[in-house]
């Protein structure tokens, strides 16, 4: 994108999202694999930090020429209003990961996982750090051959530098190291996936607090707090509610 182009459509866009509500600001980027705006990062800040196919894609959304169904596809196929959490694992496990993918979607939750999530029309890399940007926790699938991989390293480094959750999973029982190591991680040998799907919602939900709106306006869908910063607004099916709410919620 030329760079005349560019300052066009992000005033465009900026001057756009503007007129809307803050959580359907938020809504609008993170679809596209943009930031939530905050009090250090406006709208415009937002729009500079993400990549330009997804600068491009939601000024065609905001003129009228892209449905929301298909907004909704263009960040690997991950809905917004969901908790969205990146999977950090080896190629050798991707059938593994994608089948844990597939049972934390009963919770309310997108697993990122590469090889999967990725739409065969977009830049590889580019999705990647674009989800890294963005997500709401990680999950690293650790293996003996994970110190080997500098993708994975990378990947973990970015999560704990955002700050975000980051459970560990211990696939084959080796123990996370460097930073990542001073963490407490989930034995996996030998365990269900079942079992370790509802280990990951414990440990999600020590992470996060959320406030369920069980009454009008908002039935069946929560805000999501951590570290006492609002972070999105998801969904609430019966599962999540279970799983992750419990008794220490505050309800309104």
């Amino acid at each position: 994108m030329e760079k005349a182009t560019k300052l066009t459509t992000v005033r465009f866009v900026r001057d756009e999202l503007q007129k809307l509500e803050w959580e359907d600001q938020s809504l609008h980027l993170e679809t596209f694999g943009f930031p939530s705006p905050d009090r250090e990062m406006s709208i415009q800040d937002c729009l500079l930090a993400g990549d330009e196919s997804g600068l491009q894609e939601l000024a065609s959304y905001l003129r009228g020429e892209l449905s929301f169904s298909d907004a909704s596809t263009s960040s690997g196929g991950q809905a917004p209003g969901r908790l969205r959490v990146f999977a950090s694992h080896l190629t050798k496990s991707k059938i593994f990961v994608a089948d844990f993918g597939k049972q934390l979607k009963a919770l309310g939750i997108d697993l990122f996982v590469a090889h999967e999530s990725i739409v065969a029309t977009k830049q590889w890399a580019d999705e990647i750090e674009a989800n890294l940007r963005t997500c709401h926790a990680g999950i690293v699938f650790i293996e003996v051959d994970s110190i080997q991989s500098q993708w994975c390293d990378q990947e973990v480094g970015w999560l704990l530098g955002r700050g975000v959750p980051v459970p560990t999973l211990k696939l084959d029982g080796t123990d996370p190291y460097s930073p990542l190591g001073q963490r407490q991680a989930i034995q996996g040998v030998g365990k269900y996936p079942s079992v370790l799907v509802d280990q990951v919602g414990c440990f999600l939900r020590r992470s996060f607090s959320f406030v369920i709106h069980d009454r009008v306006p908002d039935p069946g869908f929560a805000e999501l707090f951590f570290l006492g910063q609002h972070t999105t607004r998801l969904e609430v099916p019966a599962a999540l509610s279970r799983a992750y709410v419990g008794a220490d919620s505050a309800h309104r």
